[in-house]
Order: C-alpha cells, then sequence, then structure tokens
C-alpha cells in the first residue's frame, strides 16, 4: 500500500502543480469483500494507515457489493425499484487463466467448444441459482428485482438461466453496464458526492444487521429471576450482582417483514431486529466505581460480542452460549478524564468511592466501526479497538 501510495502522489505531481495540489482535497476509497470478518476489515484499513494513505486525506473502507449494486442502480435509473423494495444483489469473479503451451493457453486465451463451456459453467450457474432461490425463500417477503453485477453478471447465459429459473416468481432481472468495473467506478463516485452532493443520487439508508452485537452487562442479582446464576458481591452497591448480555444491535431474522428503523435502547430486548445507519450512532453507557484510596481510574477494557443465531432463535441471554464469540477488546483512557470532573460517594460498606458514568460511542459504516470515549456531554476521541 505504501508503494502505492507513493505511485500515486507522484503521478500527480508530473501532471498537477505543487501549489495547486496542495490546495486539492484528496480521498481514498478501499473497497473490500463483503464476506470479509470485522477483523479483516479493521485490519485493512490499519495496514492503509500504516502505509500513511490517511496521513491529510480522507480515508473510507466500504463493501464491495454495496459500490457494485449502488453504481448499477445509478447506471440503470430509470428501473422501477422504490423505497422499501427487496433486491438481491449477485456479485461473482472468475480469475484469469494462466499461460499453458500444453493446454495450448496462451495470453489468457483458450478455444474451447461449446460442450465444454456448457461443461465448465453449469455446475457455477446451479450453486448460484440455489444460492439466489434460497436466499429469495429466506425473505419471506417479495423480492422485486435481481440485479447482476460483476464481471461473469454480464453474462446471457447466466441471465438467461436466472430468467427461466425465476419465470414464475415475478422477479426482474437487471444487468449493471460496465459489470467489470461497477466497484471502482461507484467508489469513485461516492468519494465525489463528499465535495458534491450531488453525485449521490442512491444513497444506503441502512444495513440489515447480521448478527447480534452486544456487551455482558452486570445487573442486580434476584434469587427469583437468576437461581443458581453465577453472582459477585458488589461493596459499593451493597448487594450481589449477576451478568447478562445486553445486546445494543440485533439481528434481523431471514423472513422478518418488520424491520424496526430505528435503534434499540441498551435495555430494549424486545425487537426483532435493527437496521444500521450510518448517520445515527450507537451509545453504550457505563457506570464505574473505584476506591478513593486506590487512586484515579485509569484504563478501563471491555469485550464486545456478536452471535450468529444461526438457528434465528433469538438473541441468548448469557455469554456462556455456544453462538456467543468474543469480536472485539475496547479499552478506554480514563485518566484524560479530570479528576476534578469526577464525583465521590459514600458506599453501602461506608467508603469512598469515585463515582463515574460515561459512554463508548459505536459508528458503524460500510466496512468499518469506529469507537469513540463521551464523558459530560464532551467527545475524548478515539479509543483502543483489538479484534480478538
Amino acid at each position: 500500500m505504501t508503494a502505492l501510495r507513493e505511485h500515486f502522489e507522484k503521478s500527480l505531481r508530473h501532471k498537477i502543480p505543487e501549489s495547486a495540489l496542495r490546495a486539492i482535497p484528496i480521498e481514498y476509497i478501499i473497497t473490500v469483500p463483503a464476506v470479509w470478518s470485522d477483523m479483516a476489515q479493521a485490519k485493512t484499513r490499519l495496514c492503509a494507515e500504516q502505509a500513511g494513505i490517511s496521513a491529510g486525506a480522507a480515508l473510507h473502507v466500504i463493501s464491495e457489493p454495496e459500490t457494485a449494486a449502488l453504481y448499477a442502480l445509478n447506471a440503470l435509473d430509470p428501473h422501477g425499484l422504490k423505497i422499501e423494495d427487496t433486491f438481491i444483489n449477485t456479485y461473482s469473479r472468475i480469475p484469469g487463466l494462466q499461460d499453458n503451451t500444453e493446454l495450448q493457453i496462451r495470453k489468457n486465451r483458450i478455444t474451447l467448444s461449446e460442450t465444454e463451456v456448457k461443461a465448465i459453467f453449469e455446475p457455477v450457474v446451479k450453486e448460484m441459482l440455489k444460492l439466489m432461490t434460497d436466499q429469495i425463500k429466506a425473505a419471506k417477503r417479495h423480492v422485486k428485482t435481481v440485479i447482476l453485477v460483476g464481471g461473469f453478471g454480464q453474462s446471457a447465459y447466466l441471465r438467461d438461466a436466472i430468467r427461466e429459473e425465476l419465470k414464475s416468481s415475478n422477479v426482474e432481472i437487471l444487468q449493471s453496464p460496465n459489470g467489470w468495473s461497477a466497484i471502482v467506478l461507484d467508489a469513485l463516485m461516492k468519494g465525489l458526492a463528499s465535495t458534491s452532493p450531488g453525485f449521490a443520487t442512491i444513497e444506503i439508508s441502512g444495513r440489515s444487521a447480521r448478527k447480534h452485537y452486544g456487551i455482558n452487562t452486570g445487573i442486580q442479582y434476584l434469587e427469583s429471576a437468576h437461581g443458581d446464576a453465577r453472582k459477585i458481591y458488589d461493596a459499593c452497591a451493597g448487594y450481589y450482582r449477576t451478568y447478562e448480555m445486553g445486546w445494543f444491535i440485533k439481528k434481523v431474522p431471514f423472513g422478518n417483514s418488520d424491520i424496526n428503523l430505528d435503534y434499540l435502547d441498551q435495555a430494549d430486548t424486545e425487537q426483532k431486529g435493527d437496521l444500521v445507519k450510518e448517520n445515527k450512532p450507537v451509545r453504550l453507557t457505563y457506570h464505574q466505581t473505584r476506591l478513593v484510596s486506590r487512586g484515579h481510574f485509569k484504563k478501563f477494557s471491555t469485550i464486545i460480542y456478536c452471535s450468529s443465531d444461526p438457528q434465528n432463535t433469538g438473541a441468548p441471554k448469557y455469554v456462556e452460549d455456544e453462538t456467543v464469540t468474543q469480536l472485539v477488546k475496547v479499552e478506554a483512557d480514563l485518566s484524560r478524564i479530570p479528576v476534578s470532573k469526577i464525583p465521590k460517594t459514600k458506599g453501602a460498606d461506608s467508603k469512598m468511592y469515585y463515582q463515574i458514568d460515561y459512554e463508548i460511542q459505536v459508528i458503524y459504516m460500510s466496512a468499518y466501526t469506529s469507537y469513540e470515549l463521551i464523558y459530560g456531554g464532551q467527545n475524548y476521541g478515539q479509543i483502543t479497538s483489538e479484534y480478538v
């Protein structure tokens, strides 16, 4: 990435005067596959930052299928789709062929018969048809359109096979122009839209959560409710605590047509799912106490967990559930908060405690998540996050 950045900057200096270049805002947009994990996405961004890509320039990391679909919707307009319509975005790649004299492959070209070509593509197309029809059935709501993007998405054979498969379903099939370059073209449009909003003719209003996200939350232990659950005595509060998962984002189950368009409050555990929006951060509220005799708060760390909930049985209650895994360790430097701003209180054990209520603000973007420390209405900036 360092070499790419240096080559790009060198090329610009050859074409644009240095004085003009200093006045031009530069944005870098990196696209990543949708199947990449949160850790892989975070490492991609970290790699870009260490390569100097974000120094003095904006950096965006976004999902490839999302950019391809947005470009397709722009390029195909009018496409007949309206807000709240459901569509399936099918994206596939075929790698290039290497030269092989024995197989008569030269310059990425090979001559094949019609039978050979069909034998190559038919298993792939059958698998794609199965994946697509499974998604449509799982949606349990009318899918209006299937949009084909990517290089293989330009195939007339694939298009006709999908039309034949869905001919009784009243589903329209659209093929994006410039399928090979749809990702980079929409990435460019996204960058232009940040300074010229007129380029943003189509925007993502939200993304359906594919997992539950939450923290292991301490609550007051009640024998009638918690039975044999593990309990810890809180000397300051004067009662026992136990722990349950507090899910601040709920997965949208396949087939849920009653999608909640607003975030959950942390205590709200009855909603079926969330549509995650970039412009509406999640704030996690924390309450911490510390004996005054032990000194000022230093650092606080917490684990954010996720659950794929593969059977759509609902968000698990306890962290010990087999579907719950650690996602990221978030560490806040509380020493940045002046001691004079932290109140003191007398605990149930008659000892003096520092008492602090603060928030961790989580902002979910296309393929990146940021974490910030909020206290007393003041933003203390980004905090450390280490994916597990």
